[in-house]
């Protein structure tokens, strides 16, 4: 058993141990399988995280000491080993019966854990209790005016609620926090389920909830979410973070039976742009489930607008296809002429219905064309975004000037906005056309600036691409160490915030890496560990698997790179995602090796193998 960590003034204390946490059983995964090869006993070993007082030290008759921990939290933990994942998991929304129950009649400490509770909540005036019990509603923090939105009543007035809030502060009942010179206010979780309980008690849990919802919407309507741009996006998303759990406390909420789609629906499109922030995933999943539960039954137009924010950030591109043509249906059967904003986001995002690559580039120079009298400056950048996309170099028939200068028109616009995410996004896509043409100091510049205006935003997604694209030029000119570097710098930012889809990728940059230096065991182990954040993040895999095969090439193994970048094409094709020119770059020598050590019918036969693989399959024999 380790024990370590101290109290450090630290707000997101709790998530950075579950991050150290999952970032221990990854690490442990390798260590198991590299002792299990060695023909040791596999490594057994869990990891617990707590807090709370024990004692630690040596313990026992001199002749039997052992480093011992022992306290409540411990005792629980071991109580909670004869459970199954599943089972703690069924437990936890009873917390204080899972506490108290055990051997011996439980815990003392936890026993008297609701006595306690009950102790503080009948020590508090009526008025005060009632604060306590709304406040349960908010997940993750509030600043005062949405509490005075929620907690207040006929019978509380708003001007009551900040000095109720200061006696429950003064009684240890409610935290306060300062987060980027804001006053932020949570409450244990402990506390906030005892606080749930009490508003069941009075029959106000829907009313709360739904007024909690409200209050959300109005707030994300109040920062302009859905048409933020320039420097107060900086601010406005640094908002929407801090109330990200509130948010996702709305969501569940208009998912259940007594909860209302239609406003859950409504906040996810006030801050479409707050999805792209390393959230896609999470937001596809939520749209979908929202419009399932809400049926036919809500707005034509709003019905659209979430079917077209599902086609932009779900992962499945049949999904994509389905929800733009039915966007499409509802824009051309119904009298959706005023949201001229729909129209240019549904014709931008033509390239996945579009029959042929002619009609498909008109329908973009049209959104393009309407954008420019838009009031939405989020769809003047968008139209142009998509349109450049679809002439730059992943495409077949190129148009790279008039792709270079849409980007430029992005980088105008975004000065005249004072829009620095824009303007990264499109150095970053100036930075990929200069690598499609050998212009690898331009392109390093282009870069470079990107990495500088998004470190300004704070738009930490687009901060770590940018360091992602300077690794990846690092390694086209064979600086091998400095991409390991810019890839370390990376993978820390993205486990810092969160960013799964961040991590895997750079895992999946990593291993091409490891391949150029002949590191082929830290490849194929880097390729386990990227593989553990889940079958989502099908690009990375792709990316992944394609590493593999240019370590495969290097080892002279040259039917097994056939077959992974086969497996990786096969997977490319199912989500509709092209390799670039800079990744055929680093894979055709090595494919040309293998078509000329296996001739032009075996070559044919491996890659047709790995092509026909499931990604299951094809991670079984990347393992193996």
């Amino acid at each position: 058993m380790a024990e370590f960590g101290a109290p450090l003034p630290l707000s997101d204390h709790a998530e950075r141990a579950v991050r150290a946490g999952l970032h221990m059983q990854r690490r442990l995964h390798d260590l198991r399988q590299k002792w299990i090869k060695s023909g040791l006993p596999a490594l057994q070993c869990r990891v617990g995280i707590n807090t709370g007082a024990v004692y630690f030290g040596r313990m026992g008759a001199e002749a039997h000491q052992e480093i011992t921990v022992l306290g409540p939290v411990v005792n629980l933990a071991a109580r909670l080993q004869s459970l199954g994942l599943s089972d703690i998991a069924a437990r936890l929304d009873d917390r204080f019966n899972l506490l108290t129950s055990g051997r011996r009649g439980g815990l003392l400490r936890h026993q008297t854990l609701r006595a306690l509770m009950d102790w503080s909540y009948e020590l508090l005036t009526e008025r005060e209790q009632a604060v306590l019990r709304r406040l349960g509603v908010f997940m993750g923090g509030w600043a005062i005016a949405e509490a005075e939105v929620v907690a207040s009543d006929e019978r509380l007035p708003r001007a009551e609620v900040l000095p109720l809030l200061g006696q429950l502060i003064a009684k240890s009942l409610v935290q306060m926090d300062e987060q980027a010179g804001e006053t932020r206010y949570r409450l244990l979780e402990t506390v906030r389920e005892y606080a749930l309980e009490k508003l069941s008690e009075h029959g106000e849990v829907e009313v709360m909830r739904r007024r909690h919802a409200e209050s959300m919407l109005a707030m994300a309507k109040e920062v302009g979410g859905i048409r933020a741009f320039g420097r107060l996006w900086k601010v406005r998303s640094a908002e929407l973070r801090r109330n990200l759990d509130n948010f996702r406390a709305v969501f569940a909420w208009s998912a259940s039976p007594m909860g209302d789609a239609v406003v859950g629906l409504n906040l996810l499109l006030q801050f479409w742009r707050f999805w792209g922030l390393g959230l896609s995933v999470e937001c596809a999943r939520w749209t979908k489930q929202l419009l399932d539960v809400a049926g036919l039954s809500i707005p034509i137009g709003l019905r659209a607008n979430a079917l077209l924010l599902l086609g932009m950030y779900t992962d499945d591109y049949a999904i994509t296809k389905l929800a733009v043509a039915q966007v499409q249906d509802l824009v051309t059967q119904n009298d959706l002429s005023a949201d001229k904003t729909l129209e240019i986001y549904t014709l931008s995002m033509s390239t996945h219905m579009a029959a042929d690559q002619t009609t498909t580039r008109a329908l973009l120079e049209k959104s393009v064309a309407m954008s420019r009298d838009a009031e939405n400056v989020n769809a003047q950048f968008f139209s142009r975004y998509c349109l450049a996309g679809f002439l730059g170099p992943r495409n077949t028939r190129l148009d790279i000037e008039r792709s270079q200068s849409l980007y430029e028109e992005m980088i105008a616009l975004g000065i005249q906005h004072e829009d620095e995410e824009w303007m990264a996004a499109a150095q970053v896509e100036l930075s990929y056309i200069a690598i499609y043409q050998m212009e690898f100091a331009v392109a390093h510049n282009r870069a470079t600036q990107a990495l500088r205006l998004s470190q300004s935003m704070q738009a930490h997604l687009d901060e770590i691409s940018a360091i992602q694209l300077l690794a990846e030029l690092d390694q086209l000119m064979g600086n091998l160490a400095k991409a390991t570097a810019q890839l370390q710098n990376a993978s820390t930012l993205a486990a810092e915030f969160g960013l799964r889809d961040a991590q895997s990728f750079t895992l999946a940059l990593q291993i091409k890496v490891e391949s150029d230096e002949r590191n082929h065991k830290k490849a194929l182990s880097t390729f386990a560990e990227m593989i553990q954040y889940g079958p989502e993040y099908h690009v990375s895999h792709a990316l992944g698997l394609e590493g593999l095969a240019c370590s495969a090439g290097n080892q002279n193994q040259h039917k097994r790179a056939a077959k992974l970048c086969g497996a990786a094409e096969g997977l490319r094709d199912k989500y509709a995602n092209p390799r670039w020119p800079k990744d055929d770059w680093l894979l055709a020598p090595h494919l040309e090796r293998a078509r000329a050590a296996l001739g032009e019918e075996a070559y044919e036969a491996a890659y047709a193998e790995g092509r026909a693989m499931t990604l299951e399959q094809a991670i079984d024999f990347a393992l193996h």
